[in-house]
């Protein structure tokens, strides 16, 4: 027989431990009706926690508490240390996982080595009814939500994050990456943790300080915020709003409002209909804009130092140094293009 589905999820990834230590492992299970149940929330700082939609719409929980240590008393003071509380309080049913407090005195020449070191953590699985909103808080554990309809809180600082299939999400880490496809709509936030995103349908903002971003098969609109991460955008139909200070940015077919500013990274957008305006300013960046066949537009360009390289067809109106404007394909939508010593090339072939 196929193991249950939560078991299977726990014994993912668990390795042998060394010979030399001493692994407790402990399974335990819990589950109830989700009756005056109107939310989740979830909170474990070491371990994995995988959420999933209940098949038959209870609460399910199985938990993996795996302590180690070269010491056999040791490892069954942390295990027996560690706890998971549930509670139900006010609609929201609650998931804790609590780990000792107190210090474990290391031998330097029998435990100080990377696997040996006492240390315990739990492995959550749990099962909820799809449509409930799921807050999960973490330190250095992973987080992984599946086909969660309702709203998606999710917090870590140095573990991963990955979402297959979502409603609105929240998402928030430090250094940990983010994985996301399939969303409704929603916020992610990282500091160093890199960030991709598939299939978004609605609207979506992300933010980073050094990680880079990927979205591809965006639907709707993409709001994005880095420092010197680098940006690769493959579409977005409905307008794009990025800053950047010194991160490169790749987008793709992009329509609707179009605004696109960099403090010194090189700037490579395409520009397809229907188009409201574009706006596209680097200091020192150089900018590359492709105009998809069917644009047609108010173009004006604007370089104080750099060169400005037309490579299509179009009627000009004025030309001097450092400043174009012209018409392309007779069109009036206005699009903006401005860099202090950077170039601007504009082609007009698509690609």
């Amino acid at each position: 027989m196929r193991p249950p589905m939560l078991s299977a999820i726990l014994a993912i990834g668990l390795a042998a431990a060394p010979a030399a230590a001493e692994t407790i492992r402990e399974q335990s299970r819990f589950e109830r009706d989700a009756n005056g149940v109107t939310s989740v929330r979830i909170e474990n700082s070491r371990g994995l926690v995988d959420v999933r939609p209940s098949t038959d719409g209870r609460l399910k929980i199985v938990a993996l508490k795996i302590a180690r240590s070269v010491s056999s008393s040791v490892a069954h003071e942390l295990a027996s240390g560690t706890i998971v509380e549930t509670d139900l309080i006010d609609g929201e049913f609650q998931v804790r996982v609590k780990y000792p407090r107190h210090r474990v005195q290391l031998s330097l020449w029998n435990d100080f080595s990377s696997s040996s070191i006492p240390n315990v953590n739990v492995r959550l699985a749990i099962e909820v009814p799809a449509q409930l909103p799921t807050v999960v808080s973490t330190a250095s554990g992973d987080v992984a939500t599946h086909g969660i309809e309702g709203f998606q809180k999710l917090r870590t600082a140095s573990g991963d994050v990955t979402i297959d299939g979502a409603g609105r999400i929240d998402v928030g880490t430090a250094s940990g990456e983010v994985t996301a496809s399939a969303i409704a709509t929603g916020e992610i936030q990282t500091v160093s943790g890199d960030v991709t995103c598939a299939d978004p349908d609605g609207a979506i903002g992300v933010a980073t300080t050094s990680g880079d971003i990927h979205v591809e098969g965006a639907n709707d609109s993409l709001r994005v915020r880095t420092v010197s991460g680098r940006v690769r955008v493959e579409r977005a139909p409905r307008g794009i709003d990025l800053e950047s200070t010194s991160g490169s940015a790749e987008i793709g077919a992009t329509a609707g409002h179009v605004s696109v500013r960099s403090v010194s990274g090189d700037l490579d957008v395409r520009l397809a209909e229907p188009l409201a305006d574009a706006d596209i300013r680097s200091q020192s960046g150089t900018l590359t804009l492709d105009l998809d066949p069917r644009v047609a537009c108010a173009l004006k360009a604007v370089s104080s130092s750099g060169e400005i390289n037309l490579r299509m067809p179009v009627q000009a109106r004025t030309l001097s140094r450092g400043q174009v404007s012209a018409t392309v394909r007779g069109g009036t939508t206005p699009v903006h293009l401005r860099t202090v010593s950077g170039d601007i090339n504009v082609m007009g072939g698509g690609r």
